[in-house]
């Protein structure tokens, strides 16, 4: 039975993340819950990143457990290695770029209370994305929520983004990990996977922070857009009839846009005429690639994805 006052687990995966592990760290700390370990897990890094956490651990003395990797193998590993030392009733997830909004963790536990069925409660994120061609930031929203959590899992990662994510830990099995095989859509394979037996929630506020930059394998495009497929057929394997139709739709999506993210960093004249382009020709490859799919809604999804 977990107490009034439950311990929440964070974990924090960094790799080389001596630019931002301060900040995060800090929105950690200035929680308003603040009943909670913090659990560094060095992803191999070779700069000053370890330094940094003992001068904020002497500066605030707090309690950081710290764990050395040795060598860079991925956020998967690194998550992985953080679930194994978890001691809290709850495990909250946050990148090392990435800050909380003050009241997360107390409105997300807020909300676990209210029923013990929710095994995982997201919240919306602010995204500052610093190559956006419209220089706009923008709010990522999940949707998954109740008796409905697999099925809107299929149609996107509608727990939202990992580190605005807390789970229960008593719903999770001792076998569910991140897949250390994917170097992308990781966390989207792990919450689609226990979604299949657990029901999620959601905060519509943006309680945290991301941001994505030049050191964001989000903008690895070669790397997103092979991580996309191979994180398709992966699941798409123990998927039958409508479920696997609505997520080979999301597949498709996913790899459209992408490809819209390739192009908007060009020059407005090159770019208008590579959308059109683009959007023609992957609408065609990807339709013939997963199966019987509108081609028209390839092309629509691809344009909308450019003018977002």
């Amino acid at each position: 039975m977990e107490c009034k006052y439950p311990l929440v687990s964070v974990i924090m995966p960094t790799y080389n993340g001596e630019l931002f592990i301060y900040k995060a760290l800090n929105s950690v700390i200035n929680q308003t819950y603040n009943k909670f370990e913090i659990i560094v897990v060095d992803d191999g890094s070779t700069d000053n990143t370890r330094n940094i956490v003992d001068e904020f651990i002497k500066e605030n003395k707090c309690n950081i457990i710290f764990i050395e990797l040795g060598n860079n193998y991925g956020r998967s590993r690194a998550r992985n290695e953080g679930l194994s030392h978890v001691s809290g009733d709850f495990i909250a997830f946050l990148d090392v770029d990435d800050v909380w909004s003050p009241k997360k963790i107390e409105k997300q536990l807020i909300l676990f209370n209210t029923d013990n069925k929710i095994g995982a409660v997201g919240v919306s994120a602010l995204c500052k994305d610093l190559h956006n061609i419209n220089n706009k930031d923008h709010v990522i929203k999940p949707w998954a929520r109740g008796d409905n959590t697999f099925s809107s899992m299929l149609t996107g990662n509608a727990i939202g983004v990992t580190p605005g994510v807390v789970i229960r830990r008593s719903a999770l099995n001792s076998d569910d990990k991140f897949d250390e095989n994917l170097e992308t859509m990781e966390d989207y394979d792990f919450w689609l996977n226990i979604a299949k037996r657990m029901r999620f929630d959601f905060i519509d506020e943006p309680l945290v922070t991301v941001y994505r930059h030049e050191r964001n394998s989000f903008y690895d495009y070669k790397k997103s857009v092979e991580g996309v497929i191979k994180f398709g057929l992966k699941n798409m394997n123990s998927l039958n009839g409508k479920d696997r139709c609505i997520f080979k739709k999301n597949v498709v999506k996913g790899i459209l846009d992408f490809h819209a993210i390739r192009y908007a960093k060009s020059s407005k004249l090159y770019y208008s005429i590579k959308c059109v382009w683009h959007a023609s020709k992957i609408s065609i490859l990807y339709t013939l690639l997963l199966g019987p799919y509108s081609l028209s809604k390839c092309f629509y999804y691809y344009m909308n994805s450019l003018v977002r």
